[in-house]
């Protein structure tokens, strides 16, 4: 619940800011950030090791470049245009998506409390949108 909340904190502030600064710049920050922080962490807490071949090298560079660097380096340019009900809904969605892609593409099995688990998350987003008004539904920037 914690996380939630905060990642939902983040998601405003991002919004706010992304509004008044330059947001491919708080993107870099937020990124630099957290891995200060996480690498930090893990020497606290664990003895990290770097990656011995090649193929776990390609692997932490796609998700850098890609997870990383796109996806969250490029939220707050992305959130600068769209509203934060929208982004907030967008984020929703992740855990859901990463499921069934992972079930279609790497044979990873759902099971039933996964796919209630999809379910809820799916049906949080719909139930959320049926209160918006044709009038707010109009009126919302174009993602």
């Amino acid at each position: 619940m914690a996380a939630a909340m905060l990642y939902a904190g983040s998601i405003i502030l991002m919004d706010r800011l992304s509004r008044q600064d330059d947001p491919l710049t708080l993107g870099i920050l937020e990124v630099g950030f957290v891995s200060l922080f996480a690498l930090t962490a893990s020497l606290i807490t664990e003895m990290p090791r770097l990656p011995a071949g090649g193929v776990e090298w390609g692997v932490i560079l796609v998700l850098a470049v890609v997870c990383t660097g796109f996806g969250f380096t490029l939220q707050p340019v992305a959130q600068r245009y769209t509203g934060v009900e929208r982004a907030g809904l967008f984020c929703a969605l992740n855990p859901a998506s990463a499921a069934v892609l992972g079930a279609v593409f790497l044979h990873e099995r759902l099971g039933w409390r996964g796919l209630l688990e999809c379910g809820l998350v799916l049906a949080s987003v719909a139930l959320s949108r049926l209160g918006v008004s044709k009038q707010e539904l109009e009126e919302m920037p174009a993602a």
